[in-house]
This record gives structure tokens, C-alpha cells and sequence, in this order.
């Protein structure tokens, strides 16, 4: 599913799930390529007996910025920590003006509503929101990290990402494209500045234009 039309047939679906909370949650993974564990802020209790994971949602940190002429979302997503890594963010930028992002302003509803993006899930949880609400309407079974996979794909296939841009967009180990932890918003390494102005670009691609 990486071609206009299943592009927009992608979107149309997320579009029509019902239920505002579900619909945010499918937006801010896909567009974030975010893991659920990356965005959620609880966990089960045989996960933190087994330690397979935590609820890393609780890091997230996001804000309206300028962009030259343009206004955009940053988010800060704390990444699933690999063992023996040091704990580490990627940064994601998206274009608040709908004719690029109509979902990013969704998000910021969101924000300025809550107070928050993050979501007081589990993992669990989100992969089922996710299946029960995706996959009758795309005839196929979808899953967390197929919406990652989505994401990657129509970056690639549509917005020209090449393999640098992608791997700051999926928090690959590139240490030039992480940021480590507290450290603040503004205040992130020149090199993933560069990541995000290299990438950030890219998205000011009008989506009427990406749906013909």
C-alpha cells in the first residue's frame, strides 16, 4: 500500500473510525512511526515483572514552532530502548497548515484539550484499538507496526525520503539523528537540527496534489 490511491484509501479509512480517541491515537502513530510503548503512558503488570517493556509515553514533549514562513509541530518521542543502549529521543517535525497535515492540527486539538498527546494505554490496548478498527476498513489485518510501515513506505514512495530522512523519522541508531534524554526542545544537537530542516521540507507537498 504505497502507491496515490492506496495512499488515500489509507487515509480516508483512518478518517472514518469512529470515536475521536482511536482516530488521534492511529494518527499520532502513524504519523510519529512511533512503536505503542512510545506514545503510551501505562503498561500491564506481567510486562514489569518480565520487563519487556515501559510506558515510555510518559517522555513525550511537544510544541508549536517556526519553521521560515511556515508553523509546525515538534514531538519529542522517547524511543524503545535497545539493551545495553543509552535511553534516547528522535525528534519528529510536521507542517501545521492542513493543505500539507490535516491531522496535525488533530493532534494539537488534542494537545491544547488535554493537555497532552501521549495516551493512558497499554500497549495491548493500542494494538487492538488498532485491529478492531483498521482492519474491516481496509479489508486486511493491520497492526501497530504496520502503521510504522506505512508510514515509511509513503514517505519514501510519495514525499522523496531518502534512507537519511527515514532513518531520523523511525529513531534508527544513527547517533547524528538522536538526542539524548532532558535535554531541552530547544536546545537539541545541531546535527539533528540538520536531520529535521533536511527532511522537514519535503512535507510542504500540497495532499490534494499526492492524491492525483
Amino acid at each position: 500500500m504505497s502507491g496515490a490511491s492506496d495512499f488515500r484509501r489509507f487515509r480516508e479509512a483512518v478518517d472514518h473510525v469512529l470515536g475521536v480517541r482511536d482516530r488521534n491515537l492511529i494518527k499520532l502513530l502513524y504519523l510519529t512511526a512511533s512503536r505503542p510503548s512510545e506514545i503510551c503512558t501505562r503498561t500491564t503488570p506481567s510486562e514489569l515483572r518480565l520487563r519487556a517493556t515501559k510506558p515510555y509515553g510518559t517522555s513525550m514533549r511537544y510544541e508549536l514552532a517556526k519553521y521560515k514562513n511556515e508553523i509546525i509541530l515538534l514531538i519529542v518521542v522517547a524511543l524503545v530502548k535497545r539493551r545495553g543502549s543509552l535511553p534516547s529521543h528522535k525528534v519528529i517535525a510536521l507542517p501545521y497548515d492542513a493543505r500539507f497535515e490535516p491531522w496535525t492540527s488533530d493532534l494539537v486539538k488534542r494537545m491544547r484539550k488535554n493537555k497532552k498527546l501521549e495516551f493512558d494505554l497499554t500497549r495491548v490496548t493500542v494494538n487492538k484499538i488498532i485491529k478492531e478498527n483498521l482492519s474491516s476498513l481496509l479489508g486486511r489485518e493491520i497492526r501497530a507496526k504496520d502503521l510504522r510501515q506505512l508510514r515509511l513506505e509513503h514517505l519514501a514512495n510519495l514525499y522523496d525520503f531518502d534512507p537519511y530522512d527515514l532513518a531520523a523519522i523511525a529513531g534508527l541508531n544513527l547517533r547524528k539523528n538522536l538526542i539524548l534524554i532532558d535535554k531541552p526542545l530547544k536546545k537539541t544537537e545541531p546535527l539533528t537540527r540538520l536531520a529535521l530542516d533536511r527532511y522537514l521540507s519535503k512535507l510542504f507537498k500540497p495532499l490534494a496534489e499526492l492524491y492525483s
